[in-house]
């Protein structure tokens, strides 16, 4: 199975706020996707007939996906049944749902869109062409249909300061 941070690329390490925060934070996003799940069928057939807008619990799922990638990283018990293993799983089976979702992630590269890209930082650059594209991502993106649920965080090539 493929690792969200696989399909994402590049990102830097979250910041350190500790296994039980993040645990914390993931079980909060497993509550509201719960709640989502509970929304009027109505909403889920309407969405079944291809309506314009994704179903609510895709962003609850693009969340819950996101920080249970990033427990990923910490220093978890080891074993064969550890939380390591059952949050790769977990994060395995969201990246699968996302998919069959139509949901996909966006990592770009190459000149700047600001529909699909958000600019968080720049890179200086001597380089004639970069300017105006993408250095890095920061954060992913993702789309449902082609629409940005989520643009892509990226830095930005900017032309290097005169000396």
């Amino acid at each position: 199975m493929v690792r969200l941070a696989a399909l994402a690329g590049r990102r830097p390490d979250p910041p350190d706020l500790g296994t039980a925060t993040l645990l914390e934070q993931a079980l909060a996003d497993v509550e509201t996707l719960e709640r989502t799940q509970r929304e009027p069928r109505g909403e889920l057939d309407r969405h079944a007939k291809g309506a314009d807008d994704p179903p609510s619990m895709v962003s609850a799922l693009v969340d819950l996906a996101e920080r249970l990638d990033e427990l990923r990283g910490h220093d978890l018990a080891t074993g064969p049944e550890s939380p390591a293993d059952l949050v790769g799983w977990v994060a395995d089976q969201l990246t699968l749902m996302l998919r069959e979702g139509e949901v996909e992630p966006l990592d770009d590269s190459g000149d700047l869109v600001p529909e699909r890209h958000q600019v968080v930082g720049v890179r200086p650059t001597a380089e004639p062409g970069l300017p105006g594209t993408i250095a890095e991502t920061v954060r992913p993106g993702y789309q449902w249909r082609g629409l940005v649920l989520r643009p892509q965080q990226v830095l930005a090539y900017v032309e290097e300061p005169a000396r």
